[in-house]
């Protein structure tokens, strides 16, 4: 510089030893059509240093960087106590990813792992229950998923970073939470679907078992079974998935139950079975390429 004199400067830098991850927890309701959604950010502090009275910005989205990909957090040090704002963090679209300011000065000690609420609980969010079964992934078990929507309308509506999503419910005999399962979302934006994985049934048995399979030059006509067996109190809905390779073409020539094209290379038979019963699948279909 020109002249000597003390200067007030701000500097930016990049850390690998500063991260942070999105935790959620999911409360199911008595009869599992709702679900009350919170969220919470964990920061982990290995850099070395503390950060006092920082203002706090999380970037979330795939952010590309030419190593490893870390989840990545960026701090802006506050020089003064000026234009502090509430608690709790405010979310806005930020170039192509988003972006989430905390409302309020936090210290972040080195070596720290510290947890802050995120959002907002929701309460009441609509949700369903699934049985899906798909024995291209798994033949002997009956998948266990629940489904709701990121709307304002089902009380979300906002961008979720990816993170865990554990899933509780209350046992009515001394109102303890229980854990039912968990699965990982990706980073979802509002007005998007929701479909979490929690873990396979217990009561619903299904068992398959390949009845006819023929063979020629470039075609395959084979007739499938799958039996399933409802041990629970109650009727339920599931779902039967028939998945087929990209490369084939396919078409169902004979059913027991109606079914819908699920996708380009799924057809989905919707079956609903009264209170310990059984009820038996066949279907036949042909490919060929």
């Amino acid at each position: 510089a020109k002249e000597a004199g003390s200067k007030l400067c701000q500097v930016t830098y990049t850390t690998e030893q500063i991260n942070w991850k999105a935790d959620y927890s999911a409360v199911l309701s008595d009869d599992e059509t709702s679900l009350d959604f919170s969220g919470w950010v964990t920061i982990d502090n290995k850099s070395g240093a503390t950060y006092k009275d920082a203002a706090l910005k999380l970037i979330a989205g795939d952010v590309r960087r030419v190593q490893p990909p870390q989840p990545k957090v960026m701090y802006r040090m506050a020089l003064d106590e000026t234009g502090a704002i509430g608690a709790g963090f405010e979310e806005k679209a930020f170039m192509e990813y988003h972006m989430y300011t905390l409302g309020r000065k936090s210290t972040i000690n080195n070596n720290q792992v510290k947890q802050i609420e995120f959002i907002e609980p929701a309460l009441g969010v609509a949700a369903k229950k699934l049985f899906i079964y798909d024995r291209q992934e798994n033949a002997e078990k009956m998948q266990v998923k629940i489904e709701f929507v990121n709307t304002e309308e089902n009380k979300l509506g906002i961008a979720l970073p990816k993170g865990k999503v554990r899933v509780f419910k209350k046992d009515p005999a001394d109102e303890s939470l229980e854990f039912v399962g968990e699965d990982e979302i990706d980073h979802t934006p509002r007005k998007e679907k929701l479909l979490l994985y929690i873990g396979n049934a217990f009561d619903i048995v299904p068992e398959y078992k390949l009845v006819d399979s023929k063979h020629g030059r470039r075609t395959r006509t084979e007739t499938h079974q799958v039996e399933l067996r409802n041990r629970k109190d109650e009727p339920i809905e599931v779902y039967v998935d028939e998945k087929f390779w990209k490369w084939v073409n396919w078409q169902v020539l004979q059913k027991s139950h109606d079914y819908e094209k699920y996708d380009a290379y799924t057809a989905r038979f919707k079956v609903k079975i009264p209170a310990d019963s059984t009820e038996t699948v066949t279907y036949t279909v042909r490919q060929w390429w």
